[in-house]
């Protein structure tokens, strides 16, 4: 679930909800670190507990801080549609009334929802660019690749292709249910050479094994499989009536079927670490078309590492003291 400021300064962490509260993938990964704020619900589905709880534990805290860092008053309206997982307004407002939710009038999210006017289409479409690319990389078959492929990996990619939306597509998505905005954010020119196409995607999935007969009208389908995907469990009157929606805490801590095959935790040591980051800083050095930012966080990891290999070696054991 995207969220953004009408400026595109203020992109908040996808929220992304998956089937197991700790699948297996996430072994051995802080969660503090995750690029994403993640749930978890027994069908995967958007719920009023866990709109809830994003209200109040990530949408009110991040907004806090960003206007504090603007030093403007901390006062902020959260545009809604209006959909079934969501609560009554004066459900979602902090205690003193500053930030709250207003939502748009039933049947019109596809006409105003800022959301749907291009931010959750361009973000797809560098979602599935991404995915095109590490297909390309792992050099190998689409099932091979589809064995491989985890929650983990699912939600870094969502995260990277969040993060690459430009601010200029945000602004633009304002403009129906805000036409005022024009006259403050004028169109950026390089806003063309930004755009995933369809073309794109289809040279890129035609280097693909078994798919070299793949054409537009396959690649547009693909892009619009989901589109009519509302996010949230639809019922009949019948169902309401007989099973109660089911909240994040009916959610088991068991791992999605498709991830049970047990494998043993593996930990990478410091010293290995090491050796894997100097590697690609090599390469990246003798490199003609290197970005420095690559390499300045390149940097900044080894830089984190070596501090991690200092500390444990001045961490003495007692037989240290025996052997003296």
């Amino acid at each position: 679930m995207p969220c953004a400021n009408a400026s595109g300064s203020h992109k908040l962490p996808l929220l992304c909800i998956g089937k197991s509260k700790n699948p297996r993938s996430f072994k051995g990964t802080e969660m503090k670190h995750f690029p994403v704020c993640y749930k978890y619900q027994t069908k995967a589905w958007m719920n009023q507990d866990i709109f809830k709880a994003w209200f109040f534990e990530e949408f009110v805290p991040s907004v806090k801080k960003h206007l504090k860092s603007k030093h403007l008053p901390e006062r902020a309206m959260l545009l809604l549609d209006n959909a079934p997982s969501h609560l009554e307004e004066r459900t979602l407002q902090t205690a003193d009334g500053q930030i709250f939710v207003q939502y748009l009038p039933p049947n019109v999210t596809a006409l105003l929802q800022p959301m749907d006017q291009g931010v959750i289409e361009a973000c797809k479409r560098r979602f599935r660019k991404i995915m095109l690319r590490l297909l390309l990389e792992a050099d190998c078959s689409l099932k091979e690749f589809w064995k491989k492929w985890n929650i983990k990996d699912a939600i870094y990619a969502a995260a990277e292709s969040w993060g690459d939306v430009p601010n200029v597509t945000i602004q633009k998505s304002w403009f129906k249910v805000w036409p005022q905005l024009t006259e403050h954010f004028s169109s950026s020119k390089n806003e063309e050479s930004t755009v995933v196409t369809s073309r794109q995607l289809l040279n890129g999935i035609q280097n693909v094994v078994e798919f070299e007969f793949v054409d537009i009208t396959d690649i547009e389908e693909w892009l619009h499989c989901d589109k009519n995907e509302p996010g949230y469990e639809v019922l009949n009157d019948t169902q309401i009536a007989t099973i109660s929606e089911p909240t994040a805490t009916d959610a088991t801590d068991e791992e999605d079927e498709d991830e049970n095959v047990s494998t043993p935790e593996k930990k990478v040591p410091p010293e290995a670490a090491l050796s894997h980051v100097d590697g690609p800083l090599s390469f990246l050095d003798q490199q003609n078309d290197t970005d420095h930012i690559d390499v300045l966080n390149l940097r900044k990891i080894r830089s984190n590492i070596c501090l991690k290999l200092y500390n444990k070696k001045k961490q003495l054991q007692i037989t240290d003291f025996f052997n003296q």
